[in-house]
């Protein structure tokens, strides 16, 4: 049975020591694995051409637009000039620091899924839901998954429940 392990880096790592990390893990990993999925992903500044053999690079966010004025965002020409294929979407310091909407999250699936991208889409209640009980997180999480293709054959979906 295969795999599928991934780094979100966050805001650590420069890209010098992104790129050190990449290729000692690119070392490390055999062909042996070649049916699991390794999955990195670097903050912005430290994105590098994904030429792996044995992992993929993927990005923590993006604008869902191709380029444009954007200021700090990162688009889909990039994306693609980096040859990155994968994306993480909803990750909850995404939703709760940075009020990313379910349906920002949405716009961003439904653009990305229709350039074919992997998506690791996140999932997960706050401690504060999670002390509500069972019912109370079921329906948060049935709610994250609004505007969402369940039946995409490249979403993956990470449950990441987080604190206070």
């Amino acid at each position: 049975m295969s795999k599928i392990i991934a780094a979100n880096f966050k805001l650590n790592h420069t890209p010098t020591s992104t790129k050190a990390y990449l290729n000692d893990l690119e070392a490390r990993l055999s062909s042996d694995a070649q049916d699991d999925k390794v999955y990195v992903f670097p903050n912005a500044a430290s994105l590098c051409h994904d030429g792996f053999r044995h992992l993929k690079l993927g990005a923590q966010n993006a604008y869902p637009m191709r380029n444009g004025a954007f200021t700090g965002e990162i688009g889909l020409e990039v994306l693609e000039d980096l040859n990155i294929r994968s994306i993480l979407i909803g990750h909850s310091e995404r939703r709760g620091i940075f009020a990313e909407s379910q349906r920002d999250c949405a716009k961003k699936f439904e653009f990305f899924a229709r350039e074919g991208f992997e998506i690791i889409y996140c999932v997960g209640e706050e401690l504060s839901v999670r002390k509500q009980g069972f019912d109370a997180v079921e329906k948060f999480i049935i709610e994250e998954f609004d505007g969402i293709l369940r039946d995409y054959d490249k979403l993956f979906v990470a449950y990441e429940p987080f604190g206070p």
